[in-house]
């Protein structure tokens, strides 16, 4: 009986036991004879005492090589399902990854009993009984857990629950709220101190919003000194002195320019609101820019003289002039105290979590690293508990993970400081990591490109023995035609060697398989009117969708070109996706949005409304 692989190819040479154990929970793909990585793949589902970074392109296969791995460290013996922890980036590719762990089980389960493998066999058997003992979830899901685990040491209420974006985003605000009415009401020092700069604590809600999302980030905040606003202010009064007398007493047949409106709002805030402290004064001042002071010279009395207040005022509001250096200076002397008080009200909050048990995604990601950080019996007995961690997806990786994953992944010498996991080593093949530098995109997440590179840098230094890189090249989701385009247009948008800041140039390589009828790359320019897109995009919907169905239906007893999996549609934004997405639903087109959800149709709105009715039959405007 030939062997064969993942893929459906032929083994090359007889396989060492893991790749041996591996290969019996093959997953259908597309056959493939060689594949210029085979080498690459064979340590991944083989060497299982080294901890392996993989680089690997979207459709790669990466997933696939996940699951192989899983399979043989149960298959091997090396590891129970309860011991191995497998981290996604979403909750639905979790979803996604158990299912394919589960088949491969199975199918690893019925090649071990065909083979007479009886030891193989009664440990698939096991991991399929324990498989909801496996861990498959995000990061967050997985600090959850080891927090669970010892809440305690933690120093967590047992009960605690994490909180969802919404349901945080809300708490979050009512906290802001009350606690600026406590301080209000208390007289708090600080807050008069911000007052008396005019800083107004509703200014300061984006700050704290801010911290709070990422606590653990240092903020510099160097003190300077008081600017001389004086000078300043006694120009500006001379310039509106001299300008005043040239202003028209009525408006003008087309309006006020930006100059003249500029001056009455000065004017306004000067003899009105008052400005003779530095805070109003300067806060007046600081938004305006020297477009500000644009003038139409046949709006003013003397044309010669608004041409030369324009250019006096921009003057002194040019960059590096004296408007913007006192103001920018103005800023930097509150910077301090405002950063403080935000500071302040985002320990208040912390404290406040904590006390109620209600934990946000962060939370839950710096209390898992401080326990292992803090705690050694917590940091070996977890490590015992979770001995493989594999991770897909860990360019969108930030520092904190990181550093979860690498302790964890270590035996534990005494307790380590903040920032010393990057010294760490693993145990033998303990971590497992996949990514992909050129889909590093989650920068707002704090994921970032030069720690994929540090990372990688130390899968390298650690040596053959206890750490390695290796690169799958090869690509089973695309076709000939899109390779072709790829390579011919990105060629030359991307540097030979990687940069701190962008990924190196890596070439498609489409794997060769059955394909019949037209395939490629398809697009149009609309070259009309904005008044016509709308119509052209929805006809654009109706005949993509017509095209696609045509091809996936079985024609005169010959069975379909394509199916639908085979299609995907881009768009330059997430307007249209909708519109889409129910041409296709129209023609029994099975399809799946990213980016952006449908719009609820008529008959699920009226069944979520009966459902609600039933579920309440006492509230009579639903019965109704």
């Amino acid at each position: 009986m030939d062997q064969f692989d993942l893929f459906g190819a032929p083994s090359a040479e007889p396989a060492a036991e893991p790749a041996r154990v591996a290969e019996r929970a093959a997953i259908a793909l597309p056959a493939v004879r060689e594949l210029p990585d085979e080498s690459a793949r064979r340590r991944i589902r083989s060497d299982l005492d080294t901890s392996l970074l993989v680089e690997a392109g979207a459709g790669a296969g990466k997933t696939t090589e996940m699951v192989r791995r899983m399979v043989s460290l149960v298959g091997t013996g090396r590891a129970g399902v309860h011991q191995i922890a497998a981290v996604t980036f979403t909750r639905k590719a979790a979803s996604e990854l158990r299912e394919r762990f589960q088949t491969a089980l199975e199918r690893a389960l019925h090649g071990s009993r065909t083979d007479g493998d009886v030891v193989a066999a009664e440990r698939f058997d096991q991991a399929l009984r324990d498989i909801d003992r496996a861990f498959l979830g995000t990061i967050h899901a997985f600090c959850a857990r080891l927090l669970r685990e010892r809440p305690l040491e933690a120093g967590l209420d047992p009960g605690f629950r994490e909180t969802l974006g919404s349901e945080e985003r809300r708490q979050r605000r009512e906290f802001w709220l009350t606690q600026m009415e406590r301080l209000s009401n208390n007289g708090d020092p600080e807050l008069a101190a911000l007052s008396a700069m005019g800083v107004r604590p509703q200014q300061l809600y984006g700050l704290f919003e801010e911290i709070s999302s990422q606590p653990d980030v240092l903020f510099p905040s160097p003190t300077r000194p008081r600017p001389d606003a004086h000078t300043l202010r006694r120009r500006i009064e001379q310039l509106m002195d001299d300008a005043v007398t040239y202003l028209p007493s009525e408006e003008p047949g087309r309006g006020w320019d930006s100059l003249q409106t500029t001056l009455r709002r000065l004017r306004f805030h000067r003899f009105v609101l008052g400005w003779t402290s530095d805070a109003s004064f300067l806060d007046t001042i600081g938004e305006l820019r020297p477009s500000s002071f644009k003038a139409t010279q046949n709006r003013w009395l003397n044309a010669a003289a608004a041409k030369r207040i324009q250019d006096e005022f921009t003057a002194l509001f040019e960059t590096g002039a004296l408007a913007e250096r006192v103001v920018r200076e103005w800023w930097e002397f509150r910077y301090p105290a405002v950063l403080s008080f935000a500071r302040n009200a985002e320990r208040a909050y912390a404290a406040e979590r904590m006390r109620t048990g209600t934990l946000n995604f962060q939370d839950l990601l710096l209390l898992a690293a401080s326990l292992l950080r803090d705690s050694t019996a917590a940091r070996r007995e977890l490590g015992e508990r979770y001995r493989y961690l594999l991770v897909d997806e860990f360019q969108d990786t930030d520092p904190v993970q990181a550093e979860v994953l690498f302790l964890l992944a270590s035996e534990p010498d005494g307790e380590a400081e903040a920032g010393a996991w990057w010294h760490v080593v693993p145990r033998p093949g303990a971590l497992f990591v996949v990514g992909d530098p050129k889909q590093s995109i989650y920068r707002f997440r704090r994921a970032d490109m030069t720690l994929y590179a540090q990372v990688k840098s130390r899968f390298e230094q650690w040596g053959s023995d206890l750490g390695g890189v290796v690169e799958l090249i090869s690509n089973f989701r695309s076709r000939q035609p899109i390779e072709t385009f790829v390579n011919d247009n990105f060629v030359d948008k991307f540097p030979p060697e990687a940069t701190e800041t962008q990924a190196r140039y890596a070439p498609m390589r489409v794997q060769p398989r059955d394909a019949s009828g037209t395939e490629g790359v398809f697009w149009y320019e609309i070259g009309t009117p904005h008044d016509k897109v709308d119509r052209l995009g929805s006809e654009d919907a109706q005949r993509i969708a017509t095209w696609i169905a045509h091809r996936i239906r079985p024609k005169d007893g010959k069975p379909a070109e394509r199916k639908p999996g085979d299609f995907l549609l881009l768009t330059p934004n997430t307007k249209r996706l909708a519109e889409y997405a129910s041409a296709l639903e129209g023609r029994n087109v099975p399809v799946q949005v990213t980016g952006a959800g449908i719009v609820e149709k008529v008959e699920l709105r009226e069944l979520r409304l009966l459902l609600r009715a039933v579920a309440d039959p006492g509230d009579p405007t639903l019965t109704v």
